[in-house]
């Protein structure tokens, strides 16, 4: 329609995509622009049929005809003469009931337009200027391109949708996100769209590698059926150096995460024999395995930090109530747990911490505690030498006093048990002191 009245297109451009573009983001301009001949009400109808906002545009192709057919009899001085905005009017109720005169249009079309006033008073308006009235071949010019454009509509309603329409473009869908390449491909083909045959490659942080992260004009863009799109797969998150490492300072962990990836979370604390306070433990990547030693780790994925509480208090050999309270300034709650027999802590303190795995602030562990030496059965050595009673007493733990001690150590052949105490066959305390008597040659 447009370029039947100025005899151009409203959009020109070197690339397919310049007039895209500009039928996307710019509105049709009035063809009296271009064309100073061009009545007002063809103007109107060009501007009403090509607004960018849908619902403002003629419903079907049915109104359009109908709003084509006013124009031509505006044209041709038959019919009213209201703008398009104007087309429909409420008027107030008179104040004064007076009688309403009608005058037809065909009757007032060579004359002065009159107004009938309450109480039948009529008032003229001023005559249009003679050299604004359109003459008689001009009007017939116009009426013949109305009734082209009447023609067009009536058979070509379609084209006109299509053409000049909302229907000339097609949305990308947004849908096409994760999507595979194939199955993008056929939604763009179906949609009127030429697929590109090389594909592009973008990171993501959220679509899976090898599926379409994005198009080119992008996903949601509004673009002119049979323009060529391409694909952008998916590579994944781009690859970034992972560097930290056990030991690194966790303000230094801590920058570097905010830089290339994204701490999950609080970092976590652990007591380390062998990792400094307020240092790396372990770095965790998203699937909770390790990251350190790995040469590098996906940009935006998240990284949970293990750091160094400092070492747990040495509580090994410490009555047990000691060793609860040095456990209770770091942060952990100490229980009692079993009792063991044992040669080198004393009853009542603590053999070991007997909770396995990493220990955290604000955590229980559990103590081991000792009952002390047990209780083992004196050999009966009286009779025996000195030599072999002296090496069974030793085995079954027990300390040795004996007399006389150096003619014995001298000659253990020679001298013999005459007695022990405790006596032999009766139990004593592993650990304990047994007194044992010699005399030589038995």
């Amino acid at each position: 329609m447009y370029e039947m009245l100025t005899g151009e297109q409203p959009f020109t451009g070197e690339q397919p995509m310049q007039i895209a573009y500009q039928h996307a983001n710019e509105s049709v301009p009035a063809p009296s622009s271009r064309n100073p001949k061009v009545p007002r009400p063809l103007d109107e109808l060009v501007l009403w049929a090509t607004e960018r906002d849908p619902d403002r545009r003629p419903r079907d192709a049915r109104e359009m005809l109908e709003q084509l057919k006013e124009v031509a009899a505006e044209i041709d001085g038959t019919g009213p003469t209201p703008t398009l905005a104007q087309r429909t009017m409420v008027l107030p109720t008179p104040a004064v009931t007076a009688p309403t005169t009608v005058v037809a249009p065909r009757a007032m079309a060579d004359s002065e337009t009159q107004v009938i006033a309450p109480h039948g008073r009529m008032a003229a308006s001023p005559p249009p200027a003679r050299g604004n009235a359109p003459g008689p071949r001009r009007s017939r010019r116009w009426i013949a391109v109305v009734v082209v454009l009447l023609l067009v509509l009536a058979g070509g309603g379609a084209g006109w949708w299509f053409l000049l329409g909302p229907g000339a473009h097609v949305t990308i869908p947004s849908s096409l996100a994760g999507t595979t390449p194939e199955a993008a491909t056929a939604q763009l083909t179906q949609l009127g769209l030429v697929v590109d045959t090389q594909q592009g490659q973008v990171n993501s942080t959220t679509i899976p590698a090898g599926r379409v992260a994005d198009t080119k004009p992008g996903l949601g863009a509004a673009v002119v059926k049979g323009s060529t799109v391409r694909l952008l797969i998916s590579q994944g998150p781009k690859l970034i150096d992972f560097t930290i490492k056990a030991g690194t300072p966790v303000a230094e962990a801590r920058a570097l995460i905010k830089k290339n990836w994204t701490l999950a979370g609080t970092p976590k604390k652990q007591f380390s024999d062998s990792i400094a306070k307020d240092t790396v433990i372990d770095a965790l990547g998203a699937d909770g395995k390790t990251l350190l030693g790995q040469a590098s780790y996906g940009e935006g994925l998240p990284v949970s930090l293990i750091v160094s509480a400092g070492k747990l208090p040495d509580v090994v050999g410490q009555p047990y109530d000691a060793a609860a309270r040095a456990l209770d300034a770091v942060g952990v709650t100490a229980e009692q747990g079993q009792q063991q027999n044992s040669h080198t802590v004393p009853q009542g303190s603590v053999i070991a911490i007997a909770t396995s795995g990493p220990i955290s602030p604000g955590g229980t562990v559990t103590l081991t505690i000792s009952k002390g030496p047990e209780a083992v059965t004196v050999p009966d050595v009286v009779g025996k030498t000195w030599a072999t009673a002296k090496q069974q007493l030793l085995d079954a733990g027990f300390q040795l006093d004996y007399t006389p001690k150096a003619p014995s150590d001298a000659f253990p052949t020679v001298f013999v048990v005459t007695k022990t105490s405790p006596a032999g066959g009766s139990t004593a305390l592993w650990g304990s002191t047994i007194k044992v008597n010699l005399k030589a040659g038995g």
